[in-house]
């Protein structure tokens, strides 16, 4: 039986030649067959590894922008929450940001900052955790189903907000409290902050936004 000499390249396996015709293959030719099968290249494996290889740098460079301290990202975040918040509920809805010196026009949001922590991370980068308290107060108090309908809302609204970077950033820990007929809603994000190689400059951070799970 003649052999057609053909190049098939798979993950795991090789085949470099195939019977010509479609009829009975007898032992001989079987044999033959069999022998045709080499192991694989695995350059789908190897190209995985090597992006997952990548990924982190691909991701800081993405995804990471750039602020001057740890105080600015945490306005970044409260302006974004504040953003976002417009977008789905309307102008109607006002919202305060840390305090209402003139006092609470509702129905409205209060976002409130709880306390921010820092954690070493490797090398020279720390983990900054930012935690919100934010209070919806109903336009008719006592109204828990406009409470309940809100909270709802919440949850899905606030997972993920728009830094006006452009950058997103996941909600963690979410959970709702109501408290004397005003709902308050927890989240957190996270932020990374890389302390920068200038001596010069230990005191200073370089800010870099990403979100990270926990």
């Amino acid at each position: 039986m003649s052999w057609l000499c053909k190049e098939l390249t798979f993950e795991w396996l090789h085949l470099r030649r195939t019977p010509a015709d479609t009829g009975a293959i007898c032992a001989a030719d079987w044999e033959a067959f069999k022998e045709g099968w080499v192991k694989g290249r695995f350059m789908l494996t190897i190209s995985v590894q090597e992006l997952e290889h990548q990924m982190p740098s691909l991701l800081e460079k993405k995804l990471y922008a750039k602020l001057e301290g740890g105080a600015e990202v945490i306005q970044e975040i409260v302006d974004g929450v504040a953003i976002t918040l417009e977008n789905e509920f309307g102008e109607e809805y006002e919202i305060y940001q840390y305090d209402a010196k003139q006092g609470l026009s509702t129905p409205c949001f209060l976002i409130l900052l709880l306390e921010p922590s820092r954690r070493r991370q490797i090398g020279r980068r720390w983990r900054q955790d930012t935690p919100l308290d934010i209070q919806y107060f109903p336009a008719q108090d006592g109204d828990n189903q406009e409470l309940v309908r809100v909270a709802d809302r919440l949850f899905s609204t606030l997972e993920f907000i728009i830094l006006q970077s452009g950058e997103q950033m996941h909600g963690y820990d979410m959970r709702t409290e109501t408290v004397d007929g005003v709902l308050h809603f927890f989240v957190q994000y996270n932020a990374f902050l890389t302390r920068p190689n200038d001596v010069q400059r230990m005191e200073e951070l370089d800010v870099q936004t990403t979100t990270k799970e926990g």
